[in-house]
């Protein structure tokens, strides 16, 4: 049986049975289940099938099938058969139970992506607004705003009786707070939207209600930002209510600086009257409530971080006028001042503002606080200190300062993330953080473990200096971030290997012991001398992490997917290159030279020959990370950084190796600017450059190797290998999750019968799920078909589609076969930000069988 024709089946089964906990649950589970399954024609089926239910079933269904389609997101977008779901939640619509009215509303509301152009809903929605029973006002309420966010016609209809509601003075105030909400949400053309504004500006003068009053404005506010081209007014409104309730209404007054501060984000459209009026407060909100003092403070912030050259003078006024919040005793001003002076800093950079920040930051950090404000002062002061306008020494005396705070204090929790931070970021911090990470560590202060860790052995630490023993007693969770933590920063061996051996001692469950023994292996792999014999132990342990890896990646509980392997693979591949690369030169270093420049050229030839056979290992190797590149898609830019730094420097061996074999076409690669600055990126690039221009030496060669230009590339090929190799952060911990489900029709259970004479349309539906911010814009489709009989009529095709609102797509193929074969489906995604093609994982396959 095809597998949906078995969900409708089992669906059907369930919602029919006589008992109400039995239809309950079915309902409930329909949500994972259009979300495991998310393609049309189940997803449609569905849908209509509970819009059937809710119709002849109790409120307590219907209230089930509302609470389910709401939860079923940008699946509903898949529904075809609006008008059918529509009609038959209609049908309720005319009942005499006001609970059953209010809970046709809600699923309208629910389901109003497939329904906001149905008139009849319309009117429906718009008539249920004057309704005096509670729970039906509510739905109304709920489906206007859900209605309103999507369609710009409904809000045109609506607006004309939500403006009689709001200005008839027997309205109740709950109920007006509850439809002025509903304008933060609100789609609609510039006419519209003036009229909202003006509105509002009439329910402001009308009412007194302070709650009526926050809402108004918070609402407006968000509609603004919506609309974008009502931000001025908006703005002028907010100044104007903050101007007359300042000092007699602090609650207002916050409000008022609250939605000041979210436009402060589209500080283009402020003028500079805007800022001078805005700063005219700051006298008078000094000695107010701190909250209102506060606000202002991040509204001012929130100016400066934007960087408007025109606002940056009138800003620098108002901070240099405010300079006695440096030291002002209440530290949750003392902090949001400081945040304020150094986005200003950042920009105009002063000497004066400088040594304050350095004073107030220092001073601030050694007094205990709470928290959220000690989380933003360590914030703010890593921002400032990692600056380069700061002066190196000014810098490592305040955390010289804070590193001398007992290890008892308050703040040593926080001090810890703010160490962390600096130390990646600037070396010249690392001395001082690695020290008191060391002395912690020796004390076993009741700290993190893994967070000192980090800081005591930074990437590039010497080997020797670090000492695991300390560790062995700490439970194998702690033991396990320490050793991730080894990885990280380059310590495979010398941190990572003797915990992860001890690890491996416990009883621990299968699949953790495998991922364990693996880790373990990948440990053991790291070089600790630039010889063929240390290469080859190297890459046995390559080999036998790659299988773990392999075994792993294939388990669907693996979060990770299949990176692990592949970067490992790399690694095998980068190894077995050097090897042979290594190899290959030893016959030509242990030959006799008379005159120690020159051997004799027989030896020279046939090194070259060599040498020549082994650029296809580096070649490989340069594909294999080049190919992982591409498959990172849900990489942070630090792993990405990572990845493309071992392209680069395999991609330099095969350069050198060209050079000496005389090849005069090679070009040497560039190194392209990271997107992420640290400790580990800066010193790998030095490293880099420094190669880059010694290899380049080798260039413009007639074949001919000699003694003094291989111990030219020995030296940099010894540099390359034995450097420490960071593992990325997407090895252990990716930051997005982007998932690709495909359907092909038709073709039940991935076979389909075609006839030799007649072309096919073939059909691939595919669903992307996504934590990323930035959208999917367009996908690349490609089918390779493979043919059983003639291989050499093997052929791809490509269609590159658009995606909907990001999460859905269709490509469609119209192809004819002459013999039976199999395609194979794969999707590459073009990142709406930088317009980068990735592959993804996403793969099925269609088997075609011909029927003559």
């Amino acid at each position: 049986m095809d597998g949906f024709a078995y969900i409708i089946q089992q669906f059907d089964r369930g919602i029919q049975s006589r008992l109400i906990s039995e239809q309950l649950a079915t309902v409930v589970n329909t949500v994972s289940l259009v979300k495991k399954n998310p393609f049309p024609s189940l997803v449609n089926s569905i849908v209509v099938r509970l819009s059937e239910h809710f119709v002849s079933g109790s409120n307590s269904l219907r209230g089930v099938i509302s609470r389910s389609l709401g939860q079923m997101d940008e699946q509903l977008l898949l529904v075809f058969s609006h008008n059918e779901v529509c009609r038959r939640l209609l049908i309720v619509s005319h009942s005499n139970d006001p609970l059953a009215r209010a809970h046709t509303l809600t699923t309208l509301s629910s389901i109003a992506c497939i329904a906001k152009e149905n008139k009849e809903v319309h009117t429906f929605v718009i008539e249920s607004l004057s309704s005096s029973h509670k729970h039906e006002f509510n739905g109304a309420c709920s489906a206007v705003a859900s209605f309103c966010r999507l369609s710009t016609d409904f809000t045109r209809t609506v607006i004309a009786q939500i403006s009689d509601y709001l200005l008839s003075s027997t309205s109740p105030i709950d109920r007006k707070i509850q439809i002025v909400s509903i304008f933060s949400r609100i789609q609609s053309d510039q006419e519209t939207t003036q009229s909202i504004f003006a509105l509002g500006a009439k329910l402001f003068d009308l009412n007194t209600d302070l709650t009526f009053h926050s809402t108004l404005l918070s609402s407006l506010t968000s509609l603004a930002i919506l609309t974008r081209f009502s931000i001025v007014d908006q703005l002028s409104l907010l100044l104007n209510v903050l101007s007359s309730t300042i000092d007699s209404s602090p609650i207002l007054s916050f409000v008022a600086l609250s939605n000041i501060s979210r436009l402060a984000n589209h500080a283009h459209v402020w003028t500079k009257e805007h800022i001078i009026k805005l700063g005219e407060y700051r006298h008078r909100v000094i000695n107010n409530d701190d909250d209102v003092c506060c606000a202002l403070l991040k509204a001012l912030g929130v100016l400066a971080r934007r960087r408007n050259p025109t606002h940056m003078g009138v800003l620098q006024e108002v901070l240099s006028e405010m300079s006695p919040l440096y030291n002002h005793q209440s530290m949750k001003i003392r902090a949001e001042f400081i945040e304020f002076s150094v986005r200003v800093f950042v920009c105009c950079p002063s000497d004066i503002h400088r040594h304050n920040l350095l004073s107030s930051i220092s001073s601030s950090l050694v007094s205990p606080l709470p928290t959220k404000i000690g989380v933003k002062i360590c914030r703010v002061a890593g921002l400032f200190l990692t600056n380069e306008l700061i002066p190196d020494d000014e810098a490592v005396n305040v955390v010289s300062t804070l590193c001398k705070l007992p290890l008892s204090h308050g703040n040593v929790p926080l001090l810890i993330h703010l160490f962390s931070h600096l130390s990646q970021l600037r070396r010249v911090f690392i001395p001082s953080t690695s020290k008191w990470a060391n002395d912690a560590i020796q004390s076993s202060a009741p700290l993190p473990s893994s967070q000192l860790a980090f800081l005591a052995f930074p990437p590039f630490a010497p080997e020797e200096e670090i000492d695991t023993k300390v560790f062995h007693r700490l439970p194998y969770t702690t033991l396990y971030e320490i050793a991730r933590c080894g990885l990280r920063n380059g310590h495979w061996r010398g941190l990572s290997l003797p915990l992860l051996q001890s690890m491996g001692k416990l009883s621990l469950s299968l699949g953790v012991h495998d991922w364990v023994v693996s880790l373990t292996l990948l440990a053991r792999s790291q070089p600790r001398m630039c010889s063929v014999s240390d290469m080859q132990q190297s890459l046995s342990s390559l080999s036998k992490a790659k299988k773990g890896f392999m075994k792993l990646s294939r388990s669907t509980l693996n979060p990770l997917q299949s990176f692990c392997f592949r970067y490992v693979e790399a690694l095998e591949k980068t190894r077995l290159a050097q090897m042979e690369l290594l190899s290959s030169m030893s016959v030509f270093i242990s030959s006799p030279s008379p005159s120690g420049l020159f051997p004799l050229r027989p030896i020279s030839v046939r090194t070259t020959e060599i040498l020549s056979s082994i650029l296809p290992f580096l070649s490989s190797s340069m594909s294999e990370w080049s190919l992982l590149l591409r498959r990172s898609f849900d990489g942070d830019d630090h792993s990405i950084d990572l990845i493309a730094i071992e392209h680069f420097a395999i991609s330099l061996l095969h350069y050198g190796a060209s050079c000496l074999v005389g090849k005069t076409n090679i070009v040497c690669p560039t190194l392209l600017n990271p997107t992420t600055d640290s400790v580990i990126m800066g010193e790998t690039r030095s490293l880099l450059t420094w190669a880059v221009s010694s290899l380049q030496q080798l260039g413009g060669r007639d074949g001919v190797i000699t003694t003094k230009s291989v111990d030219h590339f020995l030296a940099v090929f010894h540099q390359l290998y034995t450097r420490p190799i960071f593992v990325p952060r997407l090895f252990f911990q990716p930051t997005r999750r982007t998932t690709i489900k495909l359907s092909i029709s038709p073709g039940a259970n991935g076979e389909l019968t075609v006839s030799p004479l007649v072309p096919v349309p073939i059909r691939v539906d595919g669903v992307i799920s996504t934590t990323r911010k930035t959208p999917i814009d367009t996908v690349i489709v490609s089918a390779n078909i493979h043919f059983y009989s003639t291989k050499a009529t093997d052929r791809v095709e490509v269609r590159r589609v658009d995606t909907h609102d990001g999460n859905f797509f269709t490509a469609q193929f119209l192809l004819k076969f002459k013999e039976s074969a199999h395609m194979d489906i794969s999707v590459e995604l073009v990142d709406g930000e930088k317009r980068k093609t990735w592959l993804s994982d996403a793969s099925a396959v269609l088997r075609v069988d011909v029927n003559m």
